[in-house]
């Protein structure tokens, strides 16, 4: 459904500091492995910072909180308050 509806746009305070956007979803229920998103987010991760990124965002629901927290164990932290930006939306963060 998202490949079908108009993208908001990204805060510019976010995109300055945090260049390149990354989204890696799965489904909570249906990992055995967690070591396998946490190592596909890791080579990501180097693959943008080879290509001279100097840092990586990403826009997750506020409700999402398995999302959020997995983010969060892999390094990423909130880099918008709510009066930044959408209510419903969260902005994560990480320098690379």
């Amino acid at each position: 459904m998202s490949f079908h509806t108009p993208q908001r746009s990204t805060p510019l305070s976010v995109t300055q500091r945090y260049p390149s956007v990354i989204r890696l979803d799965f489904i909570p229920a249906r990992v055995e492995d967690y070591s396998v998103p946490k190592r596909l987010l890791a080579c990501a991760v180097m693959a943008l910072k080879t290509s001279g990124s100097t840092g990586i965002h990403v826009e997750m629901n506020v409700g999402d909180k398995c999302m959020i927290d997995h983010y969060q164990r892999m390094g990423f932290f909130p880099v918008l308050d709510s009066a930044g930006g959408p209510e419903d939306v969260v902005y994560l963060g990480r320098a690379i």
